[in-house]
Protein backbone atom coordinates (compact mmCIF):
# COMPACT_ATOMS: atom_id res chain seq x y z
CA UNK A 1 0.00 0.00 0.00
CA UNK A 2 2.74 2.78 1.12
CA UNK A 3 4.20 1.74 -2.59
CA UNK A 4 1.41 3.11 -3.91
CA UNK A 5 0.12 5.83 -1.58
CA UNK A 6 3.16 7.79 -1.09
CA UNK A 7 4.27 8.70 -4.50
CA UNK A 8 0.61 9.79 -5.04
CA UNK A 9 0.74 11.77 -1.79
CA UNK A 10 4.21 13.39 -3.06
CA UNK A 11 2.57 14.28 -6.58
CA UNK A 12 -0.54 16.15 -5.07
CA UNK A 13 1.45 17.53 -2.39
CA UNK A 14 3.59 19.09 -5.77
CA UNK A 15 0.86 20.22 -7.90
CA UNK A 16 1.36 22.64 -10.34
CA UNK A 17 2.51 25.85 -8.72
CA UNK A 18 2.01 29.53 -8.67
CA UNK A 19 3.94 30.80 -11.67
CA UNK A 20 5.30 34.12 -9.98
CA UNK A 21 7.35 31.50 -7.40
CA UNK A 22 9.22 29.97 -9.70
CA UNK A 23 13.15 30.09 -9.49
CA UNK A 24 14.05 31.34 -12.34
CA UNK A 25 17.75 30.14 -13.27
CA UNK A 26 20.85 30.29 -15.89
CA UNK A 27 22.11 27.40 -17.19
CA UNK A 28 24.41 25.50 -19.76
CA UNK A 29 22.25 22.31 -20.62
CA UNK A 30 25.53 19.78 -20.56
CA UNK A 31 23.26 16.49 -21.58
CA UNK A 32 19.18 15.72 -22.33
CA UNK A 33 17.87 12.40 -22.32
CA UNK A 34 13.88 10.94 -22.53
CA UNK A 35 13.90 9.66 -19.19
CA UNK A 36 14.38 11.42 -15.94
CA UNK A 37 16.56 13.17 -15.19
CA UNK A 38 15.86 14.62 -18.59
CA UNK A 39 18.23 17.46 -17.98
CA UNK A 40 22.31 17.44 -16.90
CA UNK A 41 22.83 21.35 -16.32
CA UNK A 42 25.95 23.29 -15.05
CA UNK A 43 25.33 26.31 -12.91
CA UNK A 44 26.77 30.49 -13.72
CA UNK A 45 28.62 28.95 -10.14
CA UNK A 46 29.71 25.64 -11.83
CA UNK A 47 28.01 23.44 -9.81
CA UNK A 48 26.09 20.88 -11.99
CA UNK A 49 22.55 19.19 -11.26
CA UNK A 50 19.65 16.99 -12.73
CA UNK A 51 16.46 18.55 -13.82
CA UNK A 52 13.37 16.75 -14.84
CA UNK A 53 9.91 17.88 -16.89
CA UNK A 54 6.94 17.94 -14.12
CA UNK A 55 6.04 13.75 -14.27
CA UNK A 56 4.58 11.38 -11.46
CA UNK A 57 6.84 10.70 -8.97
CA UNK A 58 7.48 7.31 -9.03
CA UNK A 59 10.85 5.17 -8.00
CA UNK A 60 9.62 2.03 -9.41
CA UNK A 61 10.13 3.16 -13.58
CA UNK A 62 11.71 6.13 -15.27
CA UNK A 63 9.43 8.70 -17.05
CA UNK A 64 9.53 10.00 -20.22
CA UNK A 65 8.41 13.38 -20.86
CA UNK A 66 6.15 14.49 -23.76
CA UNK A 67 6.88 18.19 -22.77
CA UNK A 68 9.72 18.57 -25.78
CA UNK A 69 9.91 16.75 -29.20
CA UNK A 70 13.09 14.62 -29.98
CA UNK A 71 14.32 17.29 -32.14
CA UNK A 72 14.69 20.25 -29.16
CA UNK A 73 15.57 17.53 -27.19
CA UNK A 74 18.95 16.46 -29.51
CA UNK A 75 19.66 20.06 -30.30
CA UNK A 76 19.29 21.51 -26.43
CA UNK A 77 22.97 20.23 -25.10
CA UNK A 78 25.68 23.11 -25.21
CA UNK A 79 22.27 25.77 -25.10
CA UNK A 80 22.72 28.59 -22.75
CA UNK A 81 19.14 28.66 -21.12
CA UNK A 82 16.70 29.94 -18.70
CA UNK A 83 14.88 27.58 -16.59
CA UNK A 84 11.93 28.35 -13.97
CA UNK A 85 11.42 25.68 -12.02
CA UNK A 86 10.60 24.89 -8.28
CA UNK A 87 12.61 22.03 -5.94
CA UNK A 88 10.16 19.14 -5.22
CA UNK A 89 9.25 18.70 -1.68
CA UNK A 90 8.55 15.26 0.46
CA UNK A 91 10.98 13.36 -2.60
CA UNK A 92 14.06 10.84 -0.66
CA UNK A 93 16.56 12.56 -3.55
CA UNK A 94 16.70 16.69 -3.96
CA UNK A 95 14.84 16.90 -7.35
CA UNK A 96 14.22 20.03 -9.71
CA UNK A 97 11.20 20.03 -11.16
CA UNK A 98 10.97 22.55 -14.68
CA UNK A 99 8.09 24.46 -15.78
CA UNK A 100 9.48 26.76 -18.35
CA UNK A 101 12.76 26.64 -20.75
CA UNK A 102 13.65 29.07 -22.98
CA UNK A 103 16.69 29.10 -25.40
CA UNK A 104 17.13 31.74 -28.02
CA UNK A 105 20.23 30.46 -29.68
CA UNK A 106 18.68 27.34 -30.84
CA UNK A 107 15.01 29.62 -31.04
CA UNK A 108 13.48 26.94 -28.57
CA UNK A 109 10.89 27.74 -25.98
CA UNK A 110 8.43 25.39 -23.98
CA UNK A 111 6.28 27.85 -21.54
CA UNK A 112 4.32 27.48 -18.05
CA UNK A 113 0.85 26.77 -19.61
CA UNK A 114 1.89 23.90 -22.05
CA UNK A 115 3.64 21.91 -19.47
CA UNK A 116 1.11 22.45 -16.64
CA UNK A 117 -1.43 21.31 -18.80
CA UNK A 118 0.34 18.18 -19.51
CA UNK A 119 0.78 17.71 -15.88
CA UNK A 120 -2.57 18.17 -15.00
CA UNK A 121 -3.89 15.59 -17.36
CA UNK A 122 -1.05 13.53 -15.44
CA UNK A 123 -2.05 13.67 -12.52
CA UNK A 124 -6.14 13.33 -12.91
CA UNK A 125 -5.33 9.96 -14.84
CA UNK A 126 -2.88 8.84 -12.04
CA UNK A 127 -5.86 9.34 -9.67
CA UNK A 128 -8.60 7.40 -11.35
CA UNK A 129 -5.97 4.74 -11.85
CA UNK A 130 -5.34 5.17 -8.31
CA UNK A 131 -9.09 4.77 -7.60
CA UNK A 132 -9.21 1.63 -9.84
CA UNK A 133 -6.66 -0.37 -7.87
CA UNK A 134 -7.70 0.50 -4.41
CA UNK A 135 -11.54 0.84 -4.29
CA UNK A 136 -11.42 -3.62 -5.05
CA UNK A 137 -8.72 -4.13 -2.44
CA UNK A 138 -10.44 -2.55 0.30
CA UNK A 139 -13.89 -3.73 -0.92
CA UNK A 140 -11.97 -7.64 -0.63
CA UNK A 141 -11.27 -6.43 2.69
CA UNK A 142 -14.56 -5.48 3.74
CA UNK A 143 -16.34 -8.88 2.55
CA UNK A 144 -13.68 -10.49 4.38
CA UNK A 145 -14.43 -9.01 7.74
CA UNK A 146 -17.85 -8.99 6.77
CA UNK A 147 -17.54 -13.19 6.11
CA UNK A 148 -15.30 -13.46 9.54
CA UNK A 149 -17.82 -11.74 11.73
CA UNK A 150 -20.43 -13.83 10.60
CA UNK A 151 -18.12 -16.74 11.80
CA UNK A 152 -17.52 -18.26 8.00
CA UNK A 153 -14.00 -18.81 6.87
Amino acid sequence: MTLFIVPEFVNQWNRVPDPSTLQILQVRILQTQQTEPHLFVELPNGQRREMEWPISVNKRRRSRSYDWTDAQRQSLPGCLATVQGAPLKLTLTKRFRIWALDCPEKNISINFNTTSKNFSKDLTASVVIGLCLFIPYYLLYVFIFLREKRGHL
